[in-house]
Formats: structure tokens, C-alpha cells, sequence
């Protein structure tokens, strides 16, 4: 697949598409020698992002010498709205466009590679069509989710359980459990308030404050009904772990967007963590908020 992305980004001239934060972390570790980006974002259209230039969406469609368009887009549903866009306007994906998480395979692949891990294609082909099209949202990106099945292939032999902390919908556990026969094996736990934020600190951005609380605990538990080694965890992190009886784990996912609750989970778990473990957290890698434009869309 490797070598289909490298022929997909030599074929024609590069179009990215989606001006916020997935193309500024993006171009970062994957740089692409972009014409310009389109995004759908008023008053976008004339400014610079990342030093391209912005058009509107007419520009794509006026297009007549044929583009290759990289969708740059951080949450699956995203990535599928702007691809059903292209699909309209006749774009085929691998032929005319593909999403970003590509992208982030050749690198994120490179790296577990340099650990001694063998990335595995199909995991990650996997991952993305479950991601992209199962009905429950997911708030982590394609290829996150592909990297947590391939860090839950190391754990083969590390003993311990499985905790996600920061579900939101279910989308990321859903998507893991259908792909990974470990994940299936060992007892996994979910973490979450299930009703959005707690207070929030002098750290956290305050407009999150009313963020994830679109959520039906009830369309959560029946959608791991069938996962009997699932274990739901309803309640702020600083009131349930304290419950838990003592166990091991062999790989913790963190995606809890705030300090106060990530401090409270590395607290927790560090010392839980068996020897040759993984402790993967969501929100370390991000731009610093100096470099990112005030009308750049997150």
C-alpha cells in the first residue's frame, strides 16, 4: 500500500482538501508539495494556511486538467463527509483521492518499525472501513485507532487488561474490538463520565466546557452487549478508579482532552502498567496554539 500512496502522490498535481488542524499536523510529518487547499469554511477562501493558498470548493469543480485530491480531516466522520463531496464531483478513491490517514500509515509504520513491529496492511484497511462506516461516531483518528491494534499485537505476551479512558460514543472500542482477536481475549475496560466535561481548570480551553455530552449511555452499554469481556466504568475517572480492584494492564488509551483528568489517569495507571506494556495518550501531539491561525477551523 506503500508504494500505491507513493504512486498516488507522484500521479497528478496535489490538492488538499480540509484548511484546520488535520493538515497543519499533517504536513508536519508528512510533507506534500501542495498547488493549493479548498475548504468549505466562510471567509476562508482567500487566506493561507501552512503557506497554501485557500479557495472555495467551486475551484475543485472548475478543475479541468484533473487533480489528486488528500483529504486532511481528523475524526472518521469527517474524513466521510468530505469524501461523499468528492464522490459527488466523480473522484474515485486511490484513483482521484485519499485521506490523510495513509498518510499517517507510511509514517506511523516507519516508526513502529524502528520499535522492532511489523505494521500490518490489512489491520489498518480494517480499521479504516470500520472507522469510516460504522454508525457509532469516532472521535479518534484513522489511523490512531489502527495504532492501538498494532500496539495490542506487541501485548501478545505482556499480561494485563485493556482500559480506554475517554469514549465518548464508543466509536474507537467498537472499531478496536471488531479488529483485534486480543482485544477480545482480555478484559477491557471502558472509562467515561458518559455526560461530557467536568470543571475545568486554568489549563483546559474554556469553549470545551460544553463538549461530549451528546451522549446515550443506554446506546453505549447495548452496543458492547455483545462483548462479554467488556467492562463499563460510568462516572468521573477521579470517582470510579478509586473501585477498581487492583490489576495489571498491558495497554491504557488516554483520550480525555483536559489536564486535570489525564494527570488523574497517568497517577493511576503508571504504576499498573505490566513490564513491556503500552500507555497511549490521544492528546500529546499538537501544534503549539501560538502557530495556529485565529480563522483556522479545529
Amino acid at each position: 500500500m506503500i508504494e500505491q500512496t507513493e504512486r498516488f502522490l507522484q500521479s497528478k498535481k496535489l490538492v488538499g482538501f480540509g484548511a484546520g488542524l488535520g493538515l497543519l499536523q499533517t504536513v508536519e510529518t508528512s510533507p506534500v508539495k501542495l498547488a493549493y487547499v479548498i475548504d468549505g469554511t466562510p471567509d476562508l477562501a482567500g487566506r493561507q494556511v501552512a503557506g497554501f493558498p485557500v479557495y472555495s470548493l467551486d475551484r475543485l469543480a472548475a478543475e479541468s486538467d484533473g487533480v489528486a485530491v488528500i483529504i486532511y480531516a481528523n475524526t472518521p466522520r469527517a474524513v466521510a463527509a468530505m469524501a461523499a463531496q468528492l464522490s459527488e464531483l466523480g473522484y474515485t478513491f486511490r484513483t482521484d483521492y485519499i485521506d490523510s490517514s495513509l498518510l499517517h500509515f507510511q509514517t506511523i509504520g516507519q516508526r513502529l518499525a524502528a520499535l522492532g513491529l511489523r505494521p500490518c496492511q490489512d489491520r489498518f484497511n480494517r480499521c479504516r472501513a470500520l472507522s469510516l462506516y460504522s454508525n457509532i461516531p469516532n472521535m479518534t483518528p484513522i489511523a490512531g485507532t489502527w495504532l492501538m491494534t498494532e500496539l495490542l499485537e506487541h501485548c501478545l505476551t505482556v499480561p494485563g487488561d485493556i482500559a480506554e479512558c475517554g469514549v465518548y460514543q464508543g466509536g474507537n472500542a467498537f472499531v478496536v474490538l471488531n479488529t483485534s482477536i486480543l482485544a477480545r481475549q482480555r478484559a477491557y475496560h471502558l472509562f467515561d463520565s458518559f455526560a461530557g466535561f467536568g470543571p475545568l481548570s486554568d489549563r483546559d480551553p474554556g469553549q470545551r466546557s460544553g463538549d461530549f455530552q451528546d451522549v446515550s449511555f443506554g446506546q453505549v452499554r447495548d452496543a458492547f452487549a455483545n462483548f462479554p469481556n467488556v467492562s463499563i466504568h460510568r462516572g468521573f475517572f477521579d470517582e470510579t478508579l478509586p473501585k477498581m480492584d487492583e490489576g495489571r494492564y498491558c495497554l491504557v488509551y488516554m483520550d480525555c482532552d483536559l489536564y486535570q483528568p489525564t494527570m488523574t489517569l497517568l497517577e493511576y495507571f503508571w504504576s499498573r502498567i505490566s513490564p513491556g506494556g503500552c500507555v497511549l495518550i490521544h492528546d500529546c501531539c499538537q501544534p503549539p496554539i501560538s502557530t495556529v491561525p485565529d480563522h483556522v477551523p479545529t
